[in-house]
């Protein structure tokens, strides 16, 4: 297993991963309506979120299995960001609504609030997503 920041050209591939790999998240759930297409919805957020934010003010780390792809992917805000920042980015392009829909932000944007209130005040790097493929996962 190999280790590597992604680029821009690995999105695609490491929304796919955290869509899958939150699929059936409970706060996530909440968030994004029931449906066949959740996954796809989620995968478009995770993109987006990953083009507006991430990769410009953070990182984004891939593992990779040699023959099999990226299996596993975390998104890391990086220090001095804003908490919730990228959130009003997506919410400002419309992103956000078209993936959660009018119901699904209402619901959102108190919880998301009161998360970055907990976050520490102090420069640190945050872990906001973590997620592995079901072909990832068991392999340590």
């Amino acid at each position: 297993m190999r280790i590597r920041q992604a680029g821009e050209g690995d999105v695609a591939a490491a929304s796919a991963i955290l869509g899958e790999a939150f699929e059936d998240d409970p706060l996530l759930c909440s968030f994004v309506p029931k449906g066949p297409d959740r996954r796809a919805h989620l995968t478009r957020l995770f993109a987006a979120l990953m083009r507006r934010g991430v990769l410009r003010h953070g990182a984004v780390d891939l593992a990779e299995v040699p023959g099999r792809g990226i299996v596993g992917v975390a998104v890391w805000e990086g220090p001095g960001r804003t908490p919730g920042e990228g959130w009003a980015t997506l919410r400002e392009s419309g992103s956000l609504l078209r993936v959660m829909g009018p119901r699904g932000l209402v619901t959102a944007l108190p919880v998301l609030r009161d998360m970055a209130r907990r976050r520490p005040r102090r420069e640190h790097w945050y872990l906001d997503q973590l997620g592995v493929s079901a072909a990832g996962r068991g392999q340590g």
